[in-house]
């Protein structure tokens, strides 16, 4: 890992992300290369892509405490982090979709079309959270776990079964799994 961090500290070009989500996310922007920084993320997980400036700077988010398996209230924190970063986690769209959840038009329609427009709630970090949030409200009934917002997300409420789906799952299950208090 120190290698690693090395090679990207010394071979970094200029980057940065077109806006600062990383707070937005309830993080705090860090650089790794800066010198005591070696373990600036000890409460949570680095994200890349979510605070402007050099590659090097990293988004440090907190893991949450735990939460029960089957959530009434919708997914949990730890849930919607892992659905963004699988997403990209990042602004701007990629084909009909866009934003760090990668919502599309259809999909923001559904969720009450909030933030008055989609470009503007579906590239905005808090926007598009709820966005997901009320969507998983509409479609996902009674307690569920992050397997079924993971799919739904993905596929909808009718292909949460499909194969996209699955291997979306298996995504977040993974960040899930590497996540503190887990989902």
């Amino acid at each position: 890992m120190l290698v690693a961090a090395v090679v990207l500290c010394l071979s970094v070009v200029g980057h940065t992300a077109s806006a600062n989500l990383c707070t937005a996310a309830g993080g705090t922007c860090v650089n790794i290369c800066s010198a005591g920084n070696s373990g600036a993320c000890s409460s949570g997980a680095l994200y890349a892509g979510l605070c402007a400036g050099s590659a090097t700077v990293r988004c440090c988010i907190p893991s949450q405490p735990a939460t029960p398996t089957a959530s009434t209230t919708g997914p949990s924190d730890n849930c919607l982090l892992c659905i963004c970063k699988v997403m990209g986690c990042s602004p701007g769209c990629v084909g009909n979709v866009c934003g760090p959840y990668r919502i599309s038009r259809g999909y923001w329609i559904d969720c009450g079309r909030l933030g008055g427009s989609y470009d503007a709630c579906a590239n905005n970090m808090a926007c598009s959270k709820r966005c997901v949030v009320a969507y998983m409200k509409r479609y996902v009934p009674g307690p569920q776990t992050c397997e079924t917002y993971a799919r739904v997300h993905k596929s909808g409420p009718w292909g949460k079964q499909n194969w996209a789906a699955t291997i979306m799952w298996n995504k977040v299950k993974a960040c899930c799994a590497g996540s503190q208090g887990g989902c």
